[in-house]
């Protein structure tokens, strides 16, 4: 009862949470690499540390895509955040690798130039979810697709004559969706109802996350058109 839209910004402060961590993971790489070539610091990694960062590579690997694998059909940001903090894990190791191999060809800090790249990535990844979290928080619309889709199901439904006021948003894993739909004026208030109830759970059904609709139901009278032309 208090909360009757659901915890849906909980999971997308969680998600911002997750960006803000590889960013700082990702800035701390570049930092502590340029340290050590600023310094002339040479690691001399060991065939076990090698061995090692080659099995969290695979290991953070399955895990990312296992999870991103589920964030997609849960439609979780927060999920999907964390199956890229995974794979910074993943990165991380491989810039260990990356170093091994270049100290094998004598490039002595092959192992911080890695890393920077690496830490790069690491940080743009978190800000490019960052700004999806920053877009929800605003109340941006959903993504162009979904809007087509959505306005394709309402527009093969040859009951409504017509529609406006049709707006979206995300909250989490849920699309908030409300509209204005035009119906024949002759028609009883049961029987519009019921076109707007079936618009619900056409929309419901054939859409891949959770949608939460809200319909106005308006006659479509000549001067209703011309209110809103």
């Amino acid at each position: 009862k208090e909360h009757p839209y659901g915890h849906g910004r909980i999971e997308t402060f969680s998600s911002g949470i997750i960006a803000l961590v590889l960013v700082a993971v990702g800035a701390g790489m570049i930092i502590h690499a340029g340290q050590d070539i600023a310094e002339g610091h040479v690691s001399q990694p060991s065939a076990a540390v090698l061995i090692v960062a080659t099995a969290s590579v695979v290991i953070k690997e399955i895990l990312y895509r296992a999870t991103v694998r589920a964030a997609k059909l849960s439609h979780s940001s927060a999920l999907y955040a964390n199956a890229w903090h995974h794979r910074s894990d993943a990165f991380s190791s491989v810039a260990v690798i990356l170093g091994v191999a270049g100290m094998y060809f004598q490039f002595k800090f092959g192992d911080q130039v890695a890393a920077i790249v690496v830490g790069l990535m690491i940080v743009m990844v978190g800000f490019k979810i960052l700004g999806n979290c920053l877009s929800e928080l605003a109340e941006s619309a959903v993504d162009h697709d979904t809007v087509e889709h959505i306005e394709g199901i309402i527009k093969s439904d040859g009951q409504i004559k017509d529609y406006h006021k049709f707006r979206t948003r995300s909250v989490g894993r849920e699309i908030f969706l409300d509209l204005h739909i035009l119906v024949d004026p002759k028609l009883n208030v049961k029987e519009a109802h019921d076109i707007a109830e079936s618009l619900e759970k056409t929309i419901d059904e054939r859409t891949t996350c959770p949608v939460n609709i809200t319909i106005h139901v308006e006659p479509d009278l000549p001067e209703l058109r011309l209110s809103q032309a």
